[in-house]
């Protein structure tokens, strides 16, 4: 059980909640079709190195063969990676996902962490 669980959150509702005014509950379902995964993930760019390495938080990878022609990624691009809560990794150009290979060991030149 994590900490605040115990006795902290029982402590903090006790003296904060505030009792709804209406006991409807107003919250929409989700759009059908709307994948909250990669809604609620961490965003940032990074650039595609010459030899076709990503990096992100030390991570390295590498964009496999044919997803390179598929998605016509180039060297140099701007691509979006986005981290999931699970810590997996998901890489977009131009909006279109797009895999990449994790590679321990890599040290690409020209690629911001």
């Amino acid at each position: 059980m994590h900490p605040t669980r115990g006795q902290y959150l029982p402590e903090h509702n006790g003296k904060y909640a505030v009792k709804p005014r209406e006991g409807a509950d107003f919250h929409r379902a989700p759009a059908k079709g709307l994948d909250l995964g990669q809604v609620f993930c961490l965003e940032e760019e990074r650039r595609v190195g010459n030899d076709w390495v990503v990096r992100y938080n030390n991570r390295w990878l590498q964009i496999e063969a044919g997803q390179k022609r598929a998605v016509l990624v180039r060297a140099g691009c701007r691509v979006d990676v986005r981290q999931h809560r699970d810590g997996s990794l998901t890489l977009l150009w131009t909006g279109t996902r797009f895999s990449g290979m994790n590679c321990p060991n890599a040290r690409s030149e020209g690629t911001r962490s």
